[in-house]
């Protein structure tokens, strides 16, 4: 069978069954003395007086171990994701309050320009007005000083006639 074949069959993989390099036995002891697998035949040969128990109890223990740990691992990812959707959610909170707090900013920003405006064209009337009214008494001032004048001509030119009348005598 092709690793094509059985990768199409989607069978389970078969186990692998480890062999002592030494004595060409199965794998069945774990040796804690040398920390690592051995076959029977090692505790009686290179083995003799460790501490060592059967390879299949100690797998048990660790894969207990593995899966306590994969079980906190998969709690932890649990809780981690569940920050996350918070977070996206904080995210997409605080996009929208800046998007409406934005069109506040505009819409105030508007209304206070409009006022501005329209505080501009009521002082521009004021000051029209201001100058109509100054220029109005500006005019009868002159009009008053203009005939002063006027009559000072004509009595400094009555004045002069008298004295050239005073000549002829």
């Amino acid at each position: 069978q092709t690793i094509e074949e059985f990768k199409q069959s989607k069978q389970p993989v078969p186990k692998q069954i480890r062999l002592c390099q030494e004595h060409d036995r199965r794998l069945n002891l774990y040796c804690f003395t040398c920390q690592m697998s051995i076959c029977s035949d090692g505790i009686i040969t290179d083995h003799k007086g460790h501490d060592y128990k059967l390879l299949k109890d100690e797998v048990g223990k660790h894969q207990i171990k593995l899966r306590t740990a994969a079980d906190e691992v998969s709690k932890i990812q649990t809780t981690l994701e569940e920050g996350i959707k918070t977070i996206k959610k904080e995210e997409l909170a605080v996009t929208s309050e800046a998007i409406k707090q934005e069109g506040l900013i505009e819409t105030h920003f508007e209304e206070l320009c409009d006022a501005l405006r329209a505080r501009k064209i009521a002082l521009k009337k004021e000051v029209a007005a201001m100058r109509a009214k100054k220029n109005k008494i500006l005019e009868e001032q002159r009009k008053v000083l203009e005939d002063a004048v006027a009559t000072m001509v004509r009595g400094s030119g009555l004045a002069r006639s008298t004295a050239d009348l005073g000549d002829n005598l």
